[in-house]
Formats: structure tokens, C-alpha cells, sequence
């Protein structure tokens, strides 16, 4: 039956190989044609380094109010995407809107036959920033990506270009049809003015098009998403929706899912999820946010921060951990790069700033930590995953009382070693009855005290001050007798020369002999 399965998908692929061509010869013939039974549809691009999704949201909700349209579910760089969003518009539709995204040299190449096959009557351009830097080389190389769907438009066309970004306003230029800019510029035609949005307040704005101008109350966090609201109300005005509709249509209209989306708990503690993606050019507006919110504690997590032009992953991530200190009361760092953070707290003792490996280490953390009235932001991309902490807050065991130390507390009184253990002088373990035998692993001396090469003896002394037992040393050994709940010992390395009696190499052999002698087994 295996060889059967083998074959058979052999024989698929090696059919699907011959066949493709075929196929997609067929299908840039079909399109064409299909598109042409759609003359009373506009199709809308939309474009940037940022804000290409909401954007997208926000224009469909404006659109919507007065038609009926089609939208792209993503932002994928394949032709298929874009062919079947063509195919799923129908005739009684009056607005196709497709989210393109600029990737590295290969899908440039793509973009353009997407762009002829797409044909868009209107371009929207947000902004351009620093995403695939790495492939393209400057923030100019991108633009020029970026414009090429502003130069794809007919005579009859429409470009919608962001004015507070010289980059997006110089592609007016590429435009064969008509240009309406918006921004904060006073030369924007649709312009803002009078934000607000100092959380818990959400976003509020004065929208101004002529001698017009009307109040805007959204649902959404942060001053940088002005620029797509008023994107989207720009889109409106070309299509004939009036500024009071296009208000009115956003007013009631929810945050994207991971895009500046607030969460908030039964316990109260509140959560802004923006977790899509995390280029090192966007912290600053995030931070701003952060600085005008209000709060009890203000607390940042941060994932894999991306496409940053200049640097090692060391000064990036210290630098920003630098800058998220001054506009709030912790930051936490989680994944790959996370330590690097640490050296942007200023001096060892600081522990605002913390570092975990893992989402789970974060979570386990946080059940102890966080308080109801604090605001968590969380900045990351999607493969970070850093949704998994909101969820991991919400669907949370029940919540233990006290600090997150008492964790390994409760783990020491927890267990017992049916063993009995006894400390000689010479530092050798023989039997005397304990109840556990607790290791700290580093590098102990004291140019490593209260240091991440150090952190085991770190635990040590914060297991050893929550008990609340006497301490001793014997032959290179720390040995208490508990005086909580019941009698408890806790056995770990210590020195107080500078170097250390059990060199961090050399841990793991001494350890596996009294695992061998029977002394004890790891828990």
C-alpha cells in the first residue's frame, strides 16, 4: 500500500509539473476576459510598509456603507491570491480592494505581473519603511518597489498618497491619473488635527477636506494609525462617500486582531496585542503611545525585533530596552535575542528589565506578577507567537498569592527525598536525613553576584530568605534548618573564595556521582 501511495503521488506531481504551464496559460486568458464583466467595479490596491492591513479594514468599512465589494483575505506575494480574489468579484460588486505586499527581489518580479493581472483603477500607499531592508538595500530601492503599483494606474486612475512621508508624496510623479494626499501636512488635501488617543481614551480626530471637516471617534489605540483612517476617508472621497458617512462607518468599527487590539481580562488587567510584526523602525511610535497612556503599571513585552539597517542584535536590543524604560514601569524581553536587552538596564540591580527564553517562562512569570489596573503591551511578530501570553493570562490556573520566587518555594516543600543525606567536612555527601538537596548552578564569586552567569546562586538566596531558615556552611556546602511549615534543608554549592569549588564544567560529573551513589535523583 505504501509503494501504491509513493507512486500515485509521484505520478500527481510529474502530472501537475506537465500540466502548470498549461494551466496558466489558460488562466491569463480567462482573467482577462472574466474582468471585462466587471466594468463597474473598482479595483483598489493597497501598498506600504505599514498600516496595509488596517488600512485595508478601514477602507472596506467606508466602502461598505454606500456599496458592496470584495476584499483579500491576506497579504500573500503569489499571483494565485490575486487571481482568485478577481474571480470571487461579482458583477453586482463595486469595489475589489487587494492587500500587496513588497517582499525581497524575486516577488518585485511577481508584483508586477500581479499588478497587470490586477489592474487596479485606484493605488493606496501608506508609508515606507525599513521591512526587507536586507533585500533591497535602502528605503529609496523600496519606494520604488512600492510605486510601481502607483505607475500601474490608467489615465482614468486615482492615487491615494500618505503626505507626511516624502518617500510615498514623491510618487505622484509615477501618477498618469489624479492624486489626493493625506496626512498631517498642511498641505495634505484631507488632513487631521486635534488627536487624541491618551489610553484608556481611544483614538479621536478632527478630519478636515476643504471647507469641510467633522469629528471622528474610532474604537482603535494609538496616533499612528491617523494616517490610515484618514487613508481610508481619502479612498471614500474618491468614490463618492461623504465625510459624515465615512465617520459614521468607522465609529462603530472594531480593532484588527493583532494590529493595536486591546484585551481586557475579568481581573483587569488589560492587554494590547500588536504581534503581527516588529521592525525596529516602528518602536518609537509604540513607545509614544506607552508615554501618554494611563495606568497603575505600565508594563512592555517584546519578541523578535526585525529589519533594523544598522547594528549588532546587542545594541539594538539595548538600545530599545533603553528607550522602553523611560515611558514605562517594566520590560520584558522573550525569545532568541532576549538577553541582550539586560544591557540597557543601566546596572545589575535593575530589575525592570528581565529576560525570558520562552513564551511559557513568560507566563509563568506573569501569574504572580501582574496586578488588576496594569496595561501589558505586546509587541512581536506572528512567529513569536506572542498571542499565546494573552490567551495563557485568560485560560491561567488559579492564581497563586505572593511573588513569583514563591513558585520554587512551593516546589522544595512540596517534594521529599526518601533519602538520607549528610554533609561531611570534606564536602562529601553521606546519610543524614533532609528533605531535599537544592543545586544552584553559574558561576559563583563576586564579580558574578546578582548577574545572569550567576543566577543559580541568585535563586539560592531568594529560596533561602523566603523560607526563612538557618543557613550554615560546611565544607563548601550551604545547609538550613527550615523553620516554615516543617523542618526543611536546602543543600547548594557556594564559595566564598573568588573562584568557585565546583567549576560550572564540572558540575555535571560531580553531580552525576551522587546521582550514581543513590544520594539522590533529579526531580
Amino acid at each position: 500500500m505504501s509503494w501504491l501511495k509513493f507512486w500515485t503521488l509521484h505520478i500527481g506531481i510529474s502530472t501537475w509539473r506537465w500540466l502548470k504551464p498549461i494551466v496558466s496559460h489558460i488562466v491569463a486568458w480567462v482573467v482577462p476576459i472574466y474582468q471585462l464583466t466587471l466594468c463597474r467595479v473598482v479595483f483598489i490596491g493597497v501598498t506600504g510598509s505599514c498600516g496595509k492591513t488596517t488600512a485595508k479594514e478601514l477602507i472596506v468599512a467606508v466602502l461598505s456603507s454606500q456599496y458592496k465589494g470584495h476584499k483579500s483575505p491576506g497579504n500573500s506575494n503569489v499571483l494565485g491570491e490575486v487571481i482568485r480574489s478577481i474571480l470571487r468579484t461579482r458583477r453586482k460588486y463595486h469595489f475589489c480592494v487587494q492587500e500587496f505586499n513588497v517582499g525581497g527581489i524575486g516577488e518585485a518580479i511577481s508584483l508586477e505581473k500581479q499588478f497587470r493581472m490586477f489592474k487596479p483603477q485606484m493605488g493606496v500607499v501608506t508609508t515606507v519603511g525599513d521591512d526587507h531592508i536586507s533585500a533591497h538595500g535602502s528605503r529609496e530601492a523600496i519606494a520604488a518597489e512600492k510605486g510601481k503599483l502607483i505607475a500601474a494606474l490608467p489615465t482614468s486612475g486615482t492615487a491615494i498618497l500618505n503626505a507626511d512621508d516624502p518617500l510615498v508624496l514623491a510618487m505622484q510623479s509615477r501618477c498618469k491619473g489624479r492624486v489626493l494626499t493625506y496626512g498631517l501636512s498642511p498641505g495634505a488635501m484631507l488632513r487631521a488635527e486635534d488627536i487624541r488617543d491618551s489610553w484608556p481614551r481611544r483614538l479621536s480626530l478632527t478630519v478636515m477636506h476643504g471647507e469641510e471637516s467633522i469629528r471622528v471617534q474610532t474604537q482603535f489605540c494609538g496616533a499612528h494609525l491617523v494616517s490610515n483612517i484618514l487613508a481610508a476617508m481619502a479612498v471614500g472621497q474618491a468614490m463618492g462617500v461623504s465625510l459624515q458617512s465615512a465617520a459614521s462607518a468607522l465609529e462603530g468599527l472594531a480593532p484588527v486582531p493583532g494590529r493595536m487590539f486591546p484585551v481586557e481580562s475579568p481581573d483587569g488587567v488589560t492587554f494590547i496585542r500588536d504581534d503581527v510584526k516588529a521592525p525596529a523602525w516602528i518602536i518609537p511610535p509604540v513607545l509614544d503611545f506607552i508615554r501618554r497612556a494611563s495606568a497603575k503599571r505600565k508594563i512592555i513585552i517584546l519578541g523578535t525585533l526585525s529589519d533594523y539597517k544598522e547594528g549588532s542584535p546587542s545594541s539594538i536590543y539595548a538600545g530599545v530596552s533603553r528607550q522602553a524604560l523611560e515611558v514605562t514601569d517594566y520590560v520584558f524581553f522573550v525569545g532568541r535575542w532576549a538577553s541582550r536587552s539586560l544591557q540597557g538596564r543601566g546596572h545589575a540591580e535593575n530589575h525592570a528589565v528581565q529576560a525570558f527564553v520562552t513564551i511559557d517562562h513568560v507566563n509563568g512569570f506573569l501569574r504572580g506578577f501582574l496586578k488588576a489596573g496594569d496595561l501589558v503591551f505586546i509587541k512581536g511578530s506572528r512567529a513569536d507567537q506572542l498571542s499565546r501570553i494573552v490567551s495563557g493570562w485568560i485560560q491561567k490556573p488559579k492564581r497563586q498569592s505572593g511573588v513569583v520566587e514563591l513558585d520554587l518555594v512551593s516546589a522544595v516543600r512540596a517534594e521529599d527525598v526518601d533519602r538520607t543525606l549528610e554533609i561531611s567536612t570534606d564536602g562529601a555527601l553521606r546519610d543524614r536525613r533532609v528533605s531535599q538537596l537544592v543545586v544552584g548552578l553559574g558561576n559563583p564569586g563576586h564579580r558574578f553576584e546578582q548577574t545572569p552567569h550567576n543566577v543559580g546562586q541568585w535563586a539560592l538566596e531568594l529560596l533561602a530568605e523566603s523560607l526563612q531558615a538557618n543557613w550554615s556552611e560546611v565544607g563548601g556546602w550551604i545547609r538550613g534548618e527550615g523553620s516554615s511549615a516543617r523542618p526543611t534543608d536546602a543543600v547548594g554549592e557556594t564559595s566564598d573564595h573568588d573562584e568557585p569549588r565546583w567549576a560550572m564544567d564540572a558540575a555535571a560529573g560531580r553531580l552525576n556521582k551522587i546521582e550514581r551513589a543513590g544520594l539522590c535523583n533529579p526531580s
